[in-house]
């Protein structure tokens, strides 16, 4: 059986922020992680419960920790410097030597979240196009529904060169299937992309291979120039026939 020392060695160097309050709610244990992330040390936190970091969310973790045993979730903490952080929070309820603690596990996930929110951002709120698929579309941004007027439900039936005019089509099939082959490479073109009513956009796209969930794909931004490609037409046409 494993002695107490190595509990203690493993509790230390935890790189997770381990805390211990007792019934009442106070601090009784923390490990070096804790302070570090936080800010405080076990002196300062004796006599203080979890609220002086989680403010109102620690009624939150009080109350499922009551009503289901325990509490698993993103939160947010203050620390004591003032600055907020985001951390994944595991707390449950243990009993030793018949007294009740209670035991809380942070991990910081602040960059995490805020390189989400800037990739949400960019798929989500820019002015290009951005998508995933297989042969099939795994994802696609609001900017592409919007311009190519296909819903999600529209999609999920469609594979992609389903939507790219004929001839244009053939070459965007051929290059799909090599990068679910595995194949790496870039592909940049001009293609023209039919739309739910009927109408052809010319997308300038720029695609590549990458490795989603263990499964080889295809990722694709593109920008609408239908605008400039028609302009560019018609001068070439107003050039034809002035000569």
């Amino acid at each position: 059986m494993l002695n107490k020392s190595i509990f203690e060695e493993i509790f230390d160097k935890s790189l997770n922020s381990i805390g211990i309050i007792d019934e009442k709610g106070e601090y009784v244990l923390i490990n070096k992680a804790h302070e570090k992330l936080l800010g405080y040390t076990l002196e300062e936190l004796k006599g203080k419960t979890p609220e002086v970091h989680l403010k109102n969310n620690f009624k939150k973790v009080v109350k499922d920790i009551s009503e289901k045993g325990h509490f698993s979730g993103e939160i947010e903490c203050i620390k004591k410097d003032g600055k907020k952080i985001s951390c994944y929070l595991t707390a449950y309820k243990i009993e030793v030597e018949g007294k009740t603690y209670y035991v809380g596990i942070k991990s910081d996930i602040t960059e995490i979240k805020e390189k989400q929110e800037i990739i949400d951002v960019i798929t989500n709120e820019s002015n290009f196009g951005f998508l995933i698929y297989k042969d099939k579309f795994l994802y696609t941004n609001p900017y592409f529904k919007e311009i190519t007027k296909y819903s999600e439900e529209d999609l999920k039936d469609l594979h992609v060169w389903d939507i790219i005019e004929p001839p244009y089509d053939k070459k965007v099939k051929e290059n799909i299937k090599k990068r679910l082959k595995g194949e790496f490479f870039n592909y940049s073109d001009i293609l023209p992309v039919r739309t739910k009513d009927g109408k052809v956009k010319w997308f300038y796209i720029n695609a590549n291979t990458i490795s989603f969930k263990g499964e080889y794909v295809g990722i694709t931004t593109f920008i609408d120039i239908t605008e400039k490609k028609e302009l560019e037409e018609k001068s070439i046409s107003l050039k034809i026939t002035t000569f």
